[in-house]
């Protein structure tokens, strides 16, 4: 995926991962955490400058979808989306009521012709409603909602499945494999391509 980007000329690309820190702040609070979490995010709205384009994700249903959220949201995008900078925001992919990864990788490994049909979630779909109208209403034509749920989910019935091409994706409930992640880079990179000739036009 990063050397896709790369061949699409967006300038440079740093990955950068961070666990348990909140991206978003809320009324929820973590003493162990907030202070390392505030310099973090305090660390990202001053380097932003450094990129010509930023992807931002999230578990987002763990987020209370209130309004302090919602406000606090809508401005680190526009803080992000200074100078003409491209911001995508990512949904979240499926997550499932129980963790078939282990069976999943079993079944694979003894051919074991099992189709295996974990249950989704409803609150990733709430939670991805709420991040696309959050963008939608900030209308900026430089902040894009990227919706990565499609390959997972059948286009007639809306049923999404824990499969990718195929193949099971997740290693958790709601955290997919690098294999999958490879895979789904194919949505990014389409994306990625159609805003390129937009902007070539």
């Amino acid at each position: 995926m990063i050397k896709a980007i790369k061949e699409l000329d967006f300038g440079s690309l740093k990955v950068k991962i961070e666990q348990g820190c909140v991206l978003v702040p809320s009324q929820k609070t973590y003493p162990e955490k907030d202070s390392h979490c505030v310099q973090l995010r305090q660390y990202l709205t001053d380097h932003a400058h450094e990129f010509d384009s930023i992807f931002i994700a999230s578990r987002w249903e763990s987020f209370e979808q209130s309004n302090i959220v919602t406000n606090n949201l809508k401005t680190l995008l526009a803080q992000l989306a200074e100078d003409s900078r491209t911001v995508f925001v990512t949904s979240q992919v499926p997550s499932f009521h129980r963790d078939y990864s282990r069976l999943a990788f079993i079944a694979e490994r003894y051919r074991i012709p099992m189709k295996l049909t974990p249950l989704p979630t409803g609150s990733y779909t709430a939670a991805n409603r709420w991040l696309a109208h959050t963008v939608a209403e900030l209308n900026l034509p430089n902040v894009s909602y990227l919706d990565t749920t499609q390959p997972f989910c059948e286009s007639e019935s809306g049923l999404c499945s824990g499969y990718l091409q195929g193949q099971f994706a997740y290693v958790d409930l709601n955290h997919i494999s690098i294999t999958a992640s490879r895979k789904l880079s194919t949505v990014f990179v389409k994306h990625l391509t159609t805003l390129k000739l937009a902007k070539a036009d």
